[in-house]
């Protein structure tokens, strides 16, 4: 995926308010649940996703891997 930056946030008041915005929508769009309670983790039934900041973390159980 190629995303082109149309204008930069950095210094802006609402720039963490729209980071979070865009990035639930982006991984509700991929089938993940946001969890109310904490609002910084996403699941499905092969994936946990947390975040803070702009720091990321996927999780995922070895089983559920697929081989190429």
């Amino acid at each position: 995926m190629v995303l082109k930056l149309l204008k930069a946030l950095y210094g802006l008041r609402i720039a963490p308010l729209l980071w979070f915005t865009y990035l639930v929508v982006s991984l509700e769009r991929l089938g993940l649940l946001l969890i109310r309670d904490t609002l910084c983790v996403f699941v499905n039934n092969d994936l946990i996703v947390f975040f803070y900041v702009d720091n990321i973390a996927v999780l995922y159980h070895k089983s559920k891997e697929t081989s190429y």
